[in-house]
């Protein structure tokens, strides 16, 4: 479980590192954030990319949930409560984001 969540982790951490990388291109000029898109963001553009990222997407979430549904008690140090809380408020910022892009 602990390496499948790992992997998941890296796959996400990935995507986010290569998304962030092109909106640093941006910062150049829109050619450059075109020029380094086609490089940076064709592999999850691509059908098993698209699947390794809602896949891990979906899987460390669920996994992250069974780790808090496995403890005896709610009591969590702080650092892991934040965790839990940024952890659980990302899938509420990806759908307001997705919800403006739709729109």
């Amino acid at each position: 479980m602990r390496s499948l969540r790992l992997t998941t982790g890296l796959i996400l951490f990935a995507y986010a590192t290569s998304h962030f990388l092109n909106h640093a291109f941006g910062v150049r000029s829109i050619e450059a954030m075109q020029a380094a898109s086609a490089i940076l963001l064709r592999p999850w553009q691509s059908y098993p990319g698209l699947f390794a990222l809602y896949g891990a997407f979906s899987i460390h979430g669920l996994l992250g949930l069974y780790a808090l549904h496995r403890r005896r008690h709610l009591r969590l140090p702080a650092a892991e409560a934040w965790q839990l809380a940024l952890g659980l408020t990302i899938p509420q910022s990806v759908l307001l984001r997705a919800d403006e892009v739709i729109q």
